[in-house]
């Protein structure tokens, strides 16, 4: 059960992301999250301290959200397949209601603010694809080929989408096909 300030902390969370897809990150302000979540100054410095704090813990909750979710389907024996349609299936959802604008927002703020942060998060994000590649090649169900360079592949790949959904309007039958292509190169086909 969650807490009235781990309720406020997710609503502050919330309502920053939609401002971050919709104003960038430079155009973010502790006065403009006030305004949207109807804290007051203290309140919301209460939680956090400035923008980048708020931005990074958005990009860090996503982060654990996806490492727990692949913790807990390997622990359990899941099938491999599954893992990753069902991965796939959340970016569509995502890239569908326009959150590659927040993939944007993280280039902005690599660009201008600390490039240290996107080498970090690929690394990251890249170990966790890694182990979910080998997984499936242990359990079978993914074919042969070097997790490594599988693993920037897809990453690369599924950046390209969700960046490209924040400005094209790819419908779920386009982003159907894309994924599939994915999905071939990294399944062994029955």
């Amino acid at each position: 059960m969650t807490g009235k300030g781990d309720q406020t902390r997710q609503m502050i969370l919330e309502k920053s992301k939609a401002l971050l897809m919709d104003k960038g990150y430079h155009a973010l302000t502790m006065s403009c999250i006030c305004a949207q979540t109807g804290l007051s100054r203290g309140g919301l410095y209460r939680y956090f301290s400035s923008t980048e704090e708020i931005f990074l813990a958005l990009l860090g909750d996503d982060k654990d959200h996806w490492l727990d979710r692949l913790n807990d389907a390997m622990e359990k024996g899941s099938s491999a397949k599954e893992i990753l349609r069902y991965y796939l299936s959340e970016m569509k959802k995502g890239i569908l209601a326009g959150e590659g604008r927040l993939s944007l927002t993280a280039y902005e703020y690599v660009r201008t603010a600390n490039r240290e942060f996107a080498f970090q998060r690929y690394e990251t994000a890249l170990a966790m694809t890694e182990r979910l590649l080998a997984y499936g090649q242990a359990r079978g169900e993914y074919a042969p080929f070097d997790s490594k360079a599988m693993a920037a592949f897809f990453l690369v790949f599924m950046d390209g989408l969700r960046i490209s959904g924040s400005v094209i309007p790819f419908s779920s039958s386009d982003l159907d096909g894309q994924l599939k292509i994915l999905e071939a190169q990294i399944l062994v086909q029955d």
